[in-house]
């Protein structure tokens, strides 16, 4: 009978330590940028109007985003750009999308990161502000094994100006 006690607390203790073990290896960080207008552009941009409203428009682009600063790292190594493919179904500058996205490191690795935005246009402006929450997928090199979530505020005019703030959530499966 005591033997048997002495089993099951050496099983529960053990249990515990690979519960531990399991919780340090998907520690979650977060880290934020912010990418002045500055340093984005428009490489592709496709509209079409549908006609059934006015203003209606259904968009395709990709937008590299500039990163690059020293102080903008992932687990110490600079984020270099975001290339952001991306579809959108706008009214008066209001609606859904849907983007793709893949974060370049000036090591050469990536992150992989795809999810849905939401636009709503600023009062009196041109201007948009696009909310996007992301879902990381995955990554290449040291970023092998990324998961989290990015989540991102943009205030844009969909053509020139695109002024952002992202922050990442992430772990590893290790």
């Amino acid at each position: 009978m005591r033997t048997d006690l002495r089993w099951k607390i050496s099983v529960a203790l053990c249990g515990g330590l690979l519960a531990c073990a399991g919780a340090h290896a998907q520690e979650k960080h977060v880290v934020a940028f912010d990418a002045p207008a500055s340093g984005n552009k428009y490489t592709v941009m496709h509209i079409l109007d549908v006609g059934d409203v006015p203003e209606h428009k259904l968009r395709l682009y990709e937008l590299v985003r500039a990163y690059g600063g020293k102080d903008q790292t992932i687990e110490g190594v600079v984020l270099k750009e975001a290339v952001i493919r991306a579809s959108s179904d706008l009214t008066d500058l209001n609606g859904l999308g849907r983007s793709y996205v893949e974060y370049r490191m000036e090591s050469g690795d990536k992150i992989f990161a795809r999810g849905y935005f939401l636009n709503h246009k600023l009062a009196n402006t041109d201007r948009l502000k696009n909310l996007t929450e992301l879902d990381i997928t995955g990554g290449t090199g040291k970023f092998r094994g990324i998961h989290g979530v990015v989540r991102a505020e943009t205030v844009n005019d969909g053509k020139a100006f695109n002024q952002n703030r992202t922050e990442f959530e992430y772990w590893f499966d290790r």
